[in-house]
């Protein structure tokens, strides 16, 4: 039959199959994909092998080019560090000049990063990720990262964590500070930092966990008292100076 750009053609790349479209495969006018597989074009019909056109080329690089032709040559995804030399390679080779520039192209500290934890999108930027030296998140965010430890979804990294406690790590990458966690996601939030390598993180959650090892909670009178309050001692009322008396005068506590 007569070919056109809506033809399924299957490919042979190295030994792995792949099927795709001619559209697909002509998506960058200028490349030799284009004018191997364009229906005009003069080049001799490609060798096939059992229906399937024969490329002589690695296909674990060429999935990346074969995924930037279907997406309007776009890169889409971070490919893993050590196949980026062969993607670009690749590129070359096929006189794909826009996936060449692309893949070629340093990360920068500031670029945008999306998220997708556990549904829920976050916005944030690579150079906060990589604040917790050696921690998961800066392996995977970091300028020139050794794997792609997260999927994507999209434009957003997938993490299959708990939203409402990954906030509070991202809010910590932000600024430093644990005080706006809530008391109940304390234990979870350390349990999130240690998961992810953020010792920093983790030890801060620990301080302020053994600082409230002396709340007064479950003393009959004394259970509504505020978590910031603590039991410094049983004393006699009248050495009360600078110290917040309760409902029960012999029991004195702080107010740190």
């Amino acid at each position: 039959h007569s070919e056109t750009m809506d033809d399924i053609i299957q490919l042979n790349v190295g030994g792995r199959h792949f099927v795709t479209t001619r559209e697909t495969l002509c998506a960058d006018p200028n490349s030799m994909l284009a004018k191997k597989f364009d229906p005009d074009s003069q080049f001799a019909e490609p060798q096939k092998i059992d229906g399937a056109t024969f490329i002589d080329r690695d296909p674990d690089s060429f999935k990346y080019v074969l995924e930037y032709l279907r997406n309007g040559c776009r890169v889409v995804s971070d490919p893993p560090n050590d196949l980026k030399k062969a993607i670009a390679a690749d590129a070359d080779y096929f006189g794909l000049q826009g996936l060449t520039l692309d893949i070629s192209k340093p990360n920068n500290m500031e670029d945008v990063i999306e998220l997708n934890v556990g549904g829920r999108l976050f916005t944030t930027t690579r150079r906060t990720l990589c604040k917790g030296k050696n921690s998961l998140l800066c392996s995977a965010f970091q300028l020139q990262p050794t794997s792609t430890l997260f999927p994507r979804i999209g434009e957003a990294y997938f993490l299959d964590r708990n939203p409402s406690v990954f906030e509070h790590v991202l809010d910590y990458l932000r600024t430093d500070d644990v005080k706006e966690i809530p008391s109940e996601l304390v234990v979870s939030v350390r349990k999130e930092a240690d998961y992810f390598g953020l010792s920093n993180l983790s030890t801060a959650c620990s301080v302020r966990l053994n600082g409230r090892e002396r709340h007064v909670k479950g003393f009959g009178q004394f259970h509504d008292l505020p978590p910031e309050f603590k039991v410094e001692a049983v004393i006699p009322a009248f050495e009360t100076k600078h110290y917040l008396r309760s409902q029960a005068p012999q029991i004195l506590v702080r107010n740190y």
